[in-house]
């Protein structure tokens, strides 16, 4: 798993687009419009991101989609708790 952790502006996003693209995987972000729209701006081709709330509901199990690029990680930990997570941990399984 790859984690990027740059500020805002940095090319998280456009770093996330380039590996969805190139694994025909799915973006997973708070707002699917505009980050398809910032993919076509910068041509490239990805398929119509998810929400967080698909993505909590499961809705990609239904179409074998492989491959999850989460955008913004804290954005959806933060949806998904009652609480503001002040950190967290990750496990490397590359």
């Amino acid at each position: 798993m790859k984690v990027f952790c740059l500020k805002e502006g940095q090319g998280k996003t456009t770093e996330l687009l380039q590996l969805a693209k190139n694994k025909n995987g799915y973006i997973v972000c708070q707002n699917p419009d505009s980050v398809f729209s910032f993919a076509k701006q910068h041509e490239i081709t990805i398929n119509f991101p998810l929400s967080y709330a698909e993505f909590l509901e499961g809705k990609y199990l239904v179409g074998g989609v492989k491959h999850i690029y989460i955008d913004d990680i804290d954005r959806l930990l933060n949806r998904i708790s009652k609480c503001q997570i002040k950190a967290i941990t990750i496990t490397d399984i590359n």
